[in-house]
């Protein structure tokens, strides 16, 4: 029944639209008892940041899918550092269960916001509690769900902007641009769903601000929400070393900071979007890697960290590029490249605008190229969360050879 009620919604949908688009936005805020057997993850040792309470904007989950006549794609970002590798599986598990199997585990792309004042769903920081984990599972797979069952006909408009990031380790080169997909009803042609990107470590809330929060991404949404009308989810860019340029952090600059790149999203959505147009493509790479960092093994054998691994120390790392026509490509990425990593890959895509997300389909750390492993004087958080220090060569190298193909 599920099946045929999504097949009549394609049909009628296609009779009006180029794409179908449909949403969800659900609360996963920790409840008070759920926060006390939890930790937030992010900043310091295991355990530095467990038992808080407070929440201050909620944490949630979104998803978006997106769909042509024969494709589906889901996009589903949570407020959080990361996602482990079982609550990825069990999420998808349980999708495929509510959903009597009509919708498939390949199709879904689970992102984290990257924010540092969410709930530890990775472990490394201590973790959450059992039942705060199973209720993220069963409400991530339902907003996915509901996100599906809302397809309805929709036309897409792009925008990019320019936005004020840095490179954290001395470059010159950061991704500086933000971009936006909103569709917008092919019926009435208001928007439905916002799709928001931007290249920047949610870092703007501080370790010492002690409560749940999704940073400078909560008011950027807020505001792309309230001044369009259009349920607004965000994921992560190339941010492995890019973060907000601003003089000082605190919340106050975390609103001030994602209100300014969400009015500057609204404003080109006003006046200089352009419509997509296309088939909708989809394209994977599988990615074999070592994990050679003793600070990884010694987090995963510990049972800190969830990460999946086979053969002695391997791990699976897998790459998505997602097409529309010859004007968009996202190419997804399990970790947080770095930008030297990240841009000649930009450079190589297949359409007139293209993007990375990061953290998205895993959490395997930092992306680093080998000839900057280890060389930026001063710096070496980045190097000290990098599975290997060939990592960022080698999946680079993979990508383009095997997936985009230049």
């Amino acid at each position: 029944m599920r099946w045929l009620s999504l097949s009549l919604l394609l049909v009628t949908a296609s009779a009006f639209g180029d794409f179908y688009v449909g949403s969800a936005v659900l609360d996963l805020s920790p409840a008070y008892a759920e926060g006390k057997e939890s930790c937030l993850g992010g900043y310091g040792l295991p355990f530095s940041r467990c038992g808080i309470t407070r929440v201050d904007d909620p944490v949630t989950v979104r998803a978006f899918a997106l769909s042509d006549e024969n494709k589906l794609q889901v996009f589903a970002a949570i407020d959080t550092v990361g996602l482990g590798d079982s609550l990825r599986a069990n999420i998808k598990r349980r999708v495929s269960q509510l959903s009597a199997d009509t919708i498939p585990p390949s199709s879904i792309k689970l992102s984290a916001t990257h924010t540092h004042s969410g709930p530890d769903l990775l472990g490394l920081w201590g973790g959450v509690s059992d039942d705060y984990q199973q209720r993220v599972i069963q409400q991530s797979a339902i907003a996915i769900v509901l996100s599906v069952l809302s397809l309805q006909p929709a036309h897409l408009r792009f925008n990019k902007v320019e936005v004020d990031v840095r490179n954290r380790r001395g470059w010159q080169q950061v991704d500086d641009e933000a971009f936006m997909v909103v569709a917008q009803s092919s019926i009435n042609h208001l928007p439905i769903v916002a799709l928001a990107s931007l290249s920047a470590h949610p870092t703007l809330l501080t370790a010492e601000h002690g409560f749940y929060s999704a940073d400078y991404v909560h008011y950027l949404r807020q505001t792309v929400q309230t001044e369009l009308g259009a349920t607004t989810i965000f994921m992560n860019g190339m941010l492995g070393d890019s973060e907000p340029d601003v003089v000082e952090r605190s919340p106050l600059q975390a609103q001030s900071f994602g209100a300014e790149v969400g009015l500057k999203l609204v404003q080109g959505a006003r006046e200089n979007a352009e419509v997509l147009s296309g088939d909708l493509q989809l394209n994977s790479y599988k990615f074999e890697s070592e994990i050679e960092s003793f600070l990884f093994l010694l987090m995963i054998y510990a049972g800190l960290l969830d990460v999946e691994l086979h053969d002695f120390n391997h791990v699976d790392l897998n790459a998505h590029l997602i097409q529309i026509g010859d004007s968009l490509s996202i190419l997804t990425l399990p970790g947080e490249p770095l930008s030297r990593m990240g841009f000649p890959i930009k450079a190589g895509m297949p359409t007139k605008h293209a993007f990375i997300f990061g953290v998205t389909e895993g959490s395997y750390g930092y992306f680093i190229p080998s000839d900057e492993f280890g060389q930026v004087q001063g710096r070496h958080t980045e190097e000290r969360a990098a599975i290997n220090e060939r990592i960022g060569d080698d999946l680079q190298k993979g990508v383009k050879n095997k997936l985009i193909k230049f």
